[in-house]
């Protein structure tokens, strides 16, 4: 990008994926950005429900024996609810619909160890 830029070059109708998260936010954000999208692995919220599913086998509790982590396309139009959702991962984990857009597919099968 800083070579487009530099070059005079970057215009809205091109089409630039990025794939380091806060510069490819702010570039998706910025007016007239030849960035359109970016995938996201959503580390604070499956980071969250790591933690939540290791405090859980640690007292014994049933948990997810594993956890299928989706990658999230970032876009304009989902940036806002996005960026509201990692400042509250605990909140995405305990919405299931939330969660599930980050965390489809959770594994059903449980384990218990005492």
């Amino acid at each position: 990008m800083a070579a487009l830029e530099a070059a005079g070059k970057a215009r809205p109708d091109q089409f630039l994926g990025h794939r380091r998260e806060p510069e490819a936010v702010a570039a998706i954000k910025k007016a007239n950005s030849p960035y359109k999208a970016s995938i996201s692995l959503s580390s604070p919220v499956f980071g969250y429900a790591m933690g939540q599913h290791a405090a859980d086998w640690l007292e014994g509790k049933e948990h997810p024996a594993a956890m299928d982590i989706l990658p999230s396309a970032l876009t304009g139009a989902n940036l806002v609810q996005y960026e509201a959702d990692l400042k509250d991962p605990a909140a995405v984990y305990a919405d299931p619909a939330r969660r599930d857009a980050y965390l489809q597919n959770v594994r059903q099968h449980l384990l218990r160890y005492a």
